[in-house]
């Protein structure tokens, strides 16, 4: 509604808004000249859009951790405006590949727009330094690969280190030190099998007997290192003696797609129990996971560890 408030207020600013939700109907039905709705676009139709515009606008009122909108745009070379809230100022250079915004109300929003629509010769720096940051930006191979260097670092006159997996991944077994023992639960390589395998797993065999035959361990310490079904998994196992950890990534309200892998949120909040420590990567994933679970005991912040020396 804000933001609809704010291009009323620019009759001479084109906007284009996708997706879906909630807010559909009103931006669908606005009847402003100057917005155009186009729906729920993804893929190739979103890249296009994104690249396309002058800038992007992330004005949300709720306190993400990592919108990946905000990432996308700028790896297209889309400089952004985004609220100054949450982990957003995080992910943004300001003056560089964005500008950040104190004042949620539609005339602030405006002000700030049409300051920025104005500025040719800003957003084509910015637009140079978004295609630059691209070139730096972490993405899923090079966090796999710093999360193979951390296993590596780990002293090995101290850790007996084993590294599981659900399948085989030739490149990082490649990468992994002599000393580190890694065992995936299956070979398989077809990724058509994988997809089918994977859904098997997730929803249909029970965690408890997934544990017993593929990841059982006599270990002191385990650790799911990732939400949803390693901490399923692991919340089932059958070592005694082993002290248990989950990593949360996420901010867990904003993004549910995980809440599918579980009977329901108790039993998904009777899983995080069963654990010795729950490790959250920031404040504001703590703060989430905690309003969503009623869990505070045992719920720690340790900032992103990919970012520490190990």
């Amino acid at each position: 509604d804000r933001i609809l408030a704010a291009c009323r207020l620019l009759p001479e600013i084109p906007f284009v808004i996708a997706g879906g939700g909630p807010l559909e109907e009103i931006c669908r039905t606005c009847g402003l000249p100057n917005v155009r709705f186009v729906g729920f676009k993804t893929g190739k139709e979103l890249q296009e859009l994104v690249a396309a515009a002058r800038f992007t606008l992330h004005l949300s009122l709720w306190y993400e951790n990592c919108p990946l909108a905000l990432l996308e745009s700028q790896s297209l070379g889309t400089p952004v405006l985004c609220n100054r809230i949450g982990g957003m100022p995080e992910l943004v250079e300001e003056g560089k590949t964005g500008i950040l915004n104190d004042t949620f109300t539609p005339e602030a929003y405006a002000e700030k727009i049409r300051a920025l629509y104005s500025d040719s010769a800003l957003l084509d720096e910015m637009a140079r330094n978004c295609r630059a940051k691209k070139e730096s930006m972490m993405t899923l191979d090079r966090y796999c690969d710093r999360l193979v260097e951390t296993v590596n670092r780990l002293p090995k006159d101290r850790y007996d280190v084993t590294l599981m997996t659900l399948f085989h991944d030739d490149t990082r077994a490649g990468m992994l030190s002599p000393e580190v023992h890694y065992r995936p639960a299956l070979r398989v390589k077809n990724s058509r099998a994988q997809k089918i395998l994977s859904g098997i797993m997730q929803y249909i065999i029970p965690p408890k007997w997934l544990y017993r035959w593929f990841f059982r361990s006599d270990a002191d310490v385990e650790v799911a290192f990732m939400e949803a079904f390693p901490t399923k998994i692991l919340a089932y196992s059958t070592n005694q003696h082993a002290k248990k950890y989950a990593w949360v990534h996420i901010d867990v309200q904003t993004y549910t797609k995980q809440d599918r892998l579980f009977r329901s949120m108790q039993h998904q909040k009777a899983c995080y129990e069963r654990f010795d420590g729950i490790y959250c990567v920031s404040e504001n994933v703590q703060e989430a996971f905690s309003a969503k679970f009623g869990l505070t005991e045992r719920v720690h912040v340790a900032y992103n560890m990919l970012d520490e020396q190990a």
